[in-house]
């Protein structure tokens, strides 16, 4: 993939880095804020057209399987998983920490999730 297409698609996707001791690089949805995750799926619920939603959901189905396939009970972990539950979690968990990147709901249902094992 030519050096032009990523950067494309990159400007496409939204890109956050993190100004933490743990530095690191977000792509795609997982960038935005939940506050931004909560004003989409209020667009969503009011205009079918408007489905962003569904770009949220598939980068955390990403995030969850790639986590899964890095843990020792990853398999076992999926077991467990539901997207309704994953979802509901995620606008709970958005609802409570609006300025908090969608990274960090997935993140803190995954982390969870591993502790109901």
């Amino acid at each position: 993939m030519g050096l032009k297409v990523v950067f494309i698609l990159v400007l496409m996707t939204g890109v956050v880095r993190a100004d933490t001791e743990e530095d690191f690089l977000l792509v795609g949805q997982g960038a935005y804020s939940c506050y931004h995750y909560l004003y989409d799926l209020e667009q969503s619920k009011r205009h079918v057209q408007f489905d962003r939603v569904r770009d949220y959901h598939h980068w955390a189905s990403g995030y969850i399987s790639a986590v899964s396939m890095m843990t020792p009970r990853g398999e076992e972990m999926l077991r467990k998983h539901r997207n309704d539950d994953a979802y509901r979690y995620i606008r709970h968990y958005c609802r409570n920490n609006e300025d908090a990147t969608f990274v960090n709901a997935v993140a803190r249902y995954v982390i969870d999730l591993g502790g109901r094992l």
